[in-house]
């Protein structure tokens, strides 16, 4: 039962815009943004670092003193969005332009206006 057979299990899983998804340039759509998206703090170092083992891959979960944790804001959102965690799949969840790749990785961020995540 892979993707394309979820809808038949949850008919939640059968919209458009289901992960996992395939980048494709050409089809892209271009969102002018009034303000730019900033990344900032990566240069910061974590004063500890937690790993979990998820199995096929690992979850690197950095603890930041709370002025010093990445975060993203600016573009499209309202709020900051704040670090939270990094993973990878071995085997890329997603594709782009039709293809597959040895990994990807995901960062983890979550709204400034929630203590955790």
């Amino acid at each position: 039962f892979g993707p394309s057979n979820w809808g038949a299990l949850n008919s939640n899983c059968n919209g458009l815009y289901q992960s996992p998804i395939d980048l494709v340039t050409n089809r892209t759509l271009v969102v002018r943004q009034k303000r730019p998206l900033r990344l900032e703090g990566l240069s910061m170092r974590p004063w500890q670092m937690d790993v979990e083992n998820e199995g096929g891959s690992a979850a690197f979960f950095p603890e930041y003193r709370a002025s010093e944790r990445p975060r993203l804001s600016g573009g499209p959102f309202k709020t900051d969005y704040l670090f939270q965690q990094f993973h990878y799949h071995l085997g890329s969840e997603h594709t782009f332009e039709g293809k597959r790749y040895a990994a990807e990785a995901h960062f983890v961020f979550f709204n400034s206006l929630y203590e955790t995540f």
